[in-house]
């Protein structure tokens, strides 16, 4: 949501000492938007901030960065009996009587999750909450009793959270939501326990553009928050599913799938032994290592070992990903590989990076443009005190894509 994110930016800070004007403005904003009594809500900060409608998910925005104050208030919920509840307002810098955007940060998550039950379908017709497939549990419900169900209902849940903490995504829901007209709403939507007519149970799952699908067993963190990031690339840069974009694209699934997996302490399959293994404890088993992408007959390095340059796959996109998968699990755990070492970052400023990237690719990003974006984005997010980010750091972001080999160009500091 920082300029430094964005296409472009447009106008500039008078100053970025906000006024008793902004305050006034935002809890005027969300009285009237949450009904709470405007002498129980409480501004908690309020700081500069580029914002740019694009990335905080309205769909049909441009992508144009505008001078604005970021208001965080905090009050009991008026439809929610009182619950504590958090806001946050963006208000024009240059007419601060002007709200450009605000939402709720307690009320976002919205889930419907559809069993299809081992019946034999047309994958096509795969949509949660359709005439054919209805929902079984939607947001609130009591656990169905059904495993897939239930673990589904979960991991959506932990996505959604995981991109709040740790990306500028405020709202996953409002990002790549489906309203199908089932008097649910906008939500997050997953059909589970699908057979084809080719296949059953079906060995996979996928993104649709609306909607994800699973076969039986395949319901694990991972798979979920890789599905789902689908469509937060489909809808934040539009990466072409075929060559190397296509192969970026593949690899941000992986990266923000595993890291959403390796954040969830709680979860069981999360060991020492299936760090990095996507697909660990599904029924089909691991499918990707990211830490040894070769064990998996993908390479480790650009136009290394198993580099694929066919026409199959959509060119080599579930192949050549290995290279981007390589890249962030040395930026998160550190080590050496083609006689460069490289410092680990951490999950948490990995994470920043690699958000802050999807903002700067574009939809035919190579290889090249990526190792380019991402030291770029590292000194964004130093620039903008991102998840206590350094230039030292930048270092080591530099260093990881040279350990991958990838092509290097120029960047900007």
């Amino acid at each position: 949501m920082t300029g430094s994110l964005s296409k472009k930016s447009r106008g500039k800070f008078a100053t970025t000492t906000p006024s008793a004007q902004v305050q006034q403005s935002a809890l005027k904003k969300v009285a009237e938007q949450s009904k709470a009594a405007p002498d129980k809500l409480t501004v908690t900060e309020t700081k500069a901030y580029w914002y740019d409608a694009k990335l905080v998910s309205k769909k049909n925005a441009q992508s144009v960065a505008v001078p604005a104050f970021k208001v965080d208030i905090k009050g009991p919920s008026a439809d929610k009996k009182g619950e504590p509840a958090t806001w946050v307002v963006f208000v024009d810098a240059t007419n601060t009587g002007k709200v450009l955007g605000s939402w709720s940060e307690t009320k976002h998550l919205n889930r419907v999750v559809c069993d299809n039950a081992n019946q034999q379908i047309d994958p096509n017709q795969a949509g949660c909450g359709t005439d054919s497939i209805q929902s079984t549990r939607a947001e609130g419900e009591a656990p169905s009793g059904i495993e897939d169900v239930d673990k589904i209902y979960d991991y959506l849940g932990n996505t959604e959270k995981f991109y709040a903490q740790y990306t500028q995504v405020a709202n996953l829901t409002n990002l790549i939501g489906n309203d199908t007209g089932d008097g649910h709403g906008q939500a997050l939507r997953a059909t589970v326990r699908l057979c084809t007519y080719d296949e059953c149970p079906y060995q996979n799952a996928f993104w649709s553009g609306t909607y994800m699908a699973y076969g039986s067993g395949l319901t694990t963190e991972d798979i979920t928050a890789h599905e789902l990031t689908h469509g937060v690339t489909q809808n934040t840069n539009g990466l072409v599913y075929s060559d190397e974009p296509g192969a970026i694209n593949e690899s941000m699934s992986d990266v923000f799938g595993e890291l959403t997996f390796l954040v969830d302490t709680a979860n069981p399959c999360n060991t020492a032994q299936n760090r990095w293994k996507l697909g660990a404890c599904s029924s089909i088993g691991v499918i990707r290592d990211m830490a040894n992408p070769k064990a998996h007959r993908q390479p480790d390095s650009y136009n290394g070992q198993y580099w694929y340059t066919g026409s199959g796959d959509n060119g080599g996109v579930h192949t050549n990903s290995g290279v981007g998968n390589k890249t962030a699990e040395l930026l998160v755990d550190g080590g050496s590989l083609n006689g460069v070492t490289v410092t680990g970052l951490g999950i948490e400023k990995t994470a920043a990076l690699y958000w802050t990237t999807q903002t700067l690719l574009s939809a035919n990003t190579d290889y090249a443009a990526l190792s380019s974006a991402l030291k770029n984005a590292c000194n964004t997010n130093v620039q903008n005190s991102t998840a206590g980010t350094t230039a030292a750091d930048c270092v080591q972001v530099a260093n990881a894509t040279k350990a991958t080999m990838l092509p290097q160009l120029k960047t900007r500091t």
